[in-house]
């Protein structure tokens, strides 16, 4: 099994297009991402 890790970084006032198609092929791909909120690190999948 082989892990790619990639680090996004995402401005909330300047969304970049092909960063959104990156995580949602992540997801459609049975991929899993690690997110920061206010207070815990949440997980999304699909």
């Amino acid at each position: 099994m082989t892990v790619n890790t990639k680090i996004l970084k995402i401005d909330p006032h300047r969304i970049e297009a092909d960063k959104i198609r990156m995580i949602a092929g992540v997801l459609q791909g049975e991929g899993v991402m690690a997110f920061p909120t206010d207070t815990v690190y949440g997980l999304g999948a699909n």
